[in-house]
């Protein structure tokens, strides 16, 4: 009787629960079809609303949303010249779905701390101090440069998403729950990277050219270009080719993994087959930094194994970037002469051994050279930067800037030692993978400049370098439990000692048996 009063309230509920979003279904539908303006960015104050409420009453499950989010909102922006005429409030309505969703995530992590759904530790809340500061510190700065209105757009575009280095290692606990997010990122960009091909081999489409020319995007110097090239559902064609490239890093993951995890990456010939495709997308995008990002990412699996080797990457890396600024000038000199011998004879060619664009670069880097672009806090008048050192020393100053690398340099010292603590060798590949990938989108950052402050790439490097932190964490609390079963008597409690009791004299007629030591 009372399973049969089960079902039926349950049957009842689902009713409800089936009527009612119905009928909410068809009065957002007339709601849409009816107001002024947009009907799309109409959609996307809903479907933001919606994000929001789904991350607060279910964090982990929402960020599998916030993944297709990544990849598919910049396509909502440009088909937003389907329906009316977009102003700069329908984009922001669009680019606002992403920001709401972390936000809700957030949210719903702190209450389901606070209530016990999840386990918030000290180094959680300390994590979550660390995303903090940077937001507050990016806000204050940009509240400067930009003023109100643009700062707070800055902020939800680039370090809002900074508190996913708290979000995900509380919402994952092991390495195999976030590969299964990482998984569903792979797969998910399947179709980006298709369509990406498909606008390599037969151009835009019209809405594409259509939004190009909105005056709503400054993209519209891909129209200018010889060919336009390939963006698929990104916002620009470099961020294609630094996302797929970094997609195709992590799709090495299983192979990273060894045979020890066998069982746990099966099917490995896919993620092969996945992460040739990634290359291909990174290649047809003729954006040449891409290539550097998963070059960067691979050296770090091979580099992080011991320490001569991290060592000598980060030596590396800096010897590169010095050599750079020393002979920006004369590498500026030459790039006319170098560009002149390569081969144009196609429009394909002409971009792809285009290296004349490298001279912003370069010039960037000169710009270091400058003892006039040297303050404490920032300089008053622009000078013209793009790579992220000389963009730091020239808005915010040298103390700032020596502060942020000063302690980068110690927080990567404590992860790599970390790291190479740990024993299992396929889990100290893994953790080497992804850090590899986060700093590749850093090093690209500072070579290149707009890498790490662009989304999705920011999102993605703050989410990798969050599951570097789940492998450390749970390799933390696995060493700590074997210590525990090892020895169970409290550390703390002193094992206390008895002498040995008196034996009594044994007759000589009794039989003899072995002496019995006893612990002193």
């Amino acid at each position: 009787m009372i399973e049969q009063n089960k079902t039926h309230s349950n049957a009842i509920a689902l009713m409800l629960v089936t009527v009612g979003g119905t009928a909410v279904a068809m009065v957002l539908v007339y709601t849409i079809l009816t107001s002024r303006g947009n009907n799309l960015s109409q959609f996307a104050i809903y479907l933001a609303v919606a994000g929001f409420i789904g991350g607060f009453f279910n964090p982990r499950g929402m960020m599998y949303p916030f993944v297709i989010a990544t990849v598919s909102l910049d396509l909502l922006k440009r088909l937003l010249i389907l329906f009316d005429r977009p102003t700069v409030m329908d984009l922001y309505f669009v680019l606002g779905i992403a920001p709401l969703m972390i936000l809700g995530i957030f949210c719903g992590t702190l209450v389901g701390g606070i209530f016990g759904k999840f386990e918030i530790q000290k180094r959680h809340l300390g994590l979550l101090a660390i995303s903090i500061l940077f937001i507050i510190a990016s806000g204050i700065v940009a509240f400067r440069d930009l003023g109100a209105a643009l700062a707070l757009k800055a902020i939800a575009d680039s370090a809002a998403y900074s508190i996913l280095l708290f979000i995900v290692p509380v919402l994952f606990q092991n390495w195999e729950e976030f590969w299964k997010l990482i998984r569903f990122a792979l797969f998910v960009f399947i179709p980006v990277g298709i369509y990406a091909i498909y606008q390599s081999i037969f151009g835009l489409s019209e809405f594409e050219i259509s939004y190009l020319k909105s005056g709503l995007t400054i993209m519209v110097k891909e129209l200018e270009d010889v060919r336009p090239r390939p963006f698929s559902t990104m916002n620009s064609a470099h961020t294609l080719a630094y996302l797929s490239a970094f997609l195709m890093a992590l799709s090495l993951l299983p192979f990273a993994a060894g045979r020890e995890f066998a069982d746990r990456f099966r099917h490995r010939w896919v993620y092969a087959i996945l992460s040739i495709l990634f290359f291909c997308v990174c290649f047809v995008t003729l954006a040449r930094s891409g290539h550097v990002l998963w070059v960067v990412a691979v050296g770090g699996l091979i580099a992080f194994a011991t320490k001569s080797r991290v060592i000598a990457f980060y030596g590396g890396a800096v010897a590169c970037f010095v050599s750079l600024v020393v002979f920006a000038e004369k590498l500026i000199l030459k790039l006319p002469e170098w560009d002149a011998k390569l081969d144009k004879s196609t429009d394909f060619l002409a971009q792809a051994t285009r290296i004349q664009t490298f001279y912003d670069r370069l010039y960037s880097y000169s710009q270091l050279k400058n003892a006039d672009n040297y303050s404490l806090f920032g300089l008053d008048f622009e000078v013209f930067t793009h790579d992220a050192i000389t963009e730091s020393l020239v808005n915010y100053g040298v103390l700032p800037l020596a502060v942020l690398l000063i302690g980068s340099a110690f927080a990567l010292r404590k992860l790599h030692r970390s790291i190479l603590r740990i024993e299992t060798a396929g889990i100290r590949r893994i953790t080497s993978l992804l850090l590899g990938a986060t700093m590749a989108i850093i090093v690209c950052d500072i070579f290149f400049g707009g890498a790490a402050k662009t989304f999705p790439l920011n999102a993605y490097m703050w989410i990798a370098m969050g599951g570097v932190l789940v492998v450390l964490f749970q390799q933390n609390r696995e060493q700590t439990g074997s210590v525990r079963q090892s020895n169970p008597v409290d550390s703390f409690t002193p094992v206390q000692s008895f002498p040995a009791p008196a034996m009594p004299v044994r007759p000589s007629s009794a039989p003899t048996h072995p002496i019995h030591e006893y612990p002193v």
